[in-house]
């Protein structure tokens, strides 16, 4: 009796040692099919020096240049700052503590007028445009589609995601629904910024820009409750502002 009780203790060793090594996911296509979250970064960065934008933008009006300050919003009465966009490793968007280190754009007000802006950040790994890029070219209320903030190509303004390299994950080596130019100045007194979504039918997508607060980077849900419930803990997100500061940048 004690050695059928030995064996079947031996048994299950082997079988959890089975289930652990087995494989997951290694992409969020992949993790997302299996009902999975997305993955965290994989290398996790703290900007010691902020980057600098070189990109001229095509205007005669001259450019500013900019870090972007990030608001909780949970509760939208007392805003939360949150911090300054910085890179932190992947072709992804989190924050950092220290303007210096931030992400500083390159981008034009429009004569101080509300409108649709282009934001120019580095050249990250060849991707001059801060947009965003995900795995489904629409968002939508009832969604769990995501696009992350990342570094990408140039798209043309008012376009539906176009299937392009891009930074985040995949580093350029698969084609992803992209946008860049879908930055809108929303008050010119706070420099408020905000994105707006293109769907494939040409219509302005229900957009929430979010912060994934395990995950640490921003993204764009259509539904930032059902991508909660959707992804678990993985999923959980705070609602976020953005706003354009021009005084913590150094030339």
């Amino acid at each position: 009796m004690l050695g059928i009780f030995k064996s079947l203790i031996a048994f299950f060793a082997l079988f959890v040692v089975f289930v652990a090594a087995a494989p997951s996911p290694v992409t969020n296509a992949a993790r997302f099919k299996q009902g999975l979250g997305p993955l965290k970064p994989k290398n996790l960065f703290k900007p010691t020096r902020r980057q600098g934008g070189s990109n001229p933008l095509s205007s005669s009006a001259p450019p500013i240049k900019a870090v972007i300050r990030a608001y909780d919003m949970s509760d939208s009465s007392n805003p939360s700052f949150l911090g300054y966009v910085a890179p932190i490793g992947d072709g992804l968007f989190g924050v950092t503590q220290d303007p210096a280190g931030a992400t500083v754009i390159q981008t034009q007000l429009a004569s101080l007028q509300p409108g649709n802006l282009d934001l120019v950040s580095p050249p990250y790994g060849g991707y001059p445009e801060l947009g965003f890029s995900g795995l489904d070219p629409n968002l939508s209320p009832g969604s769990a589609s995501i696009a992350y903030l990342s570094g990408t190509t140039s798209i043309p303004k008012y376009s539906p995601a176009v299937s392009t390299p891009d930074q985040s994950f995949t580093n350029g080596s698969q084609n992803e629904p992209t946008e860049s130019a879908i930055w809108y100045l929303v008050d010119v007194a706070t420099l408020e910024i905000s994105p707006q979504w293109i769907n494939s039918n040409g219509a302005a997508a229900t957009t929430y820009l979010v912060y994934f607060t395990k995950l640490l980077y921003f993204l764009l849900s259509g539904d930032p409750a059902t991508v909660r419930n959707v992804f678990g803990e993985y999923g959980a997100n705070i609602p976020i502002r953005f706003n354009l500061d021009t005084v913590n940048v150094s030339v």
